[in-house]
């Protein structure tokens, strides 16, 4: 028997299934420990190449459109090495306590 919400799940291609994998592979803390894949890419990595992701990821900035609370990718807990652009997530603010937009930039970046 067919189980439409079970296949929705078990397709990550599917608009809103890939979304919420996205943001879950970055920063939101509900749907994985993300200081886990941190550990796990620490410990698999060669050290400095562990110490420049470290390093990166705290560069970039997650900025929430509601409130302006700000903090870095590395600190919510997510990874972001060896890329480029300013996408926008929607996920929940640590601060206002709502699911919203949120620019991720980069620090140092002359583009902000």
């Amino acid at each position: 028997m067919y189980d439409r919400e079970a296949s929705a799940v078990a397709r990550p291609e599917t608009h809103e299934n890939f979304n919420r994998l996205a943001a879950c592979y970055t920063f939101s803390k509900e749907l994985i420990n993300m200081g886990t894949v941190q550990k796990l890419f620490k410990s698999v990595l060669p050290s400095n190449l562990a110490k420049s992701m470290e390093a990166e990821s705290r560069e970039w900035m997650v900025r929430c459109n509601d409130c302006g609370n700000e903090i870095s990718v590395w600190d919510a807990g997510g990874i972001r090495w060896k890329a480029s652009g300013n996408p926008i997530r929607r996920i929940k603010c640590p601060k206002c306590d709502k699911v919203s937009s949120h620019s991720v930039y980069k620090k140092n970046s002359s583009a902000e």
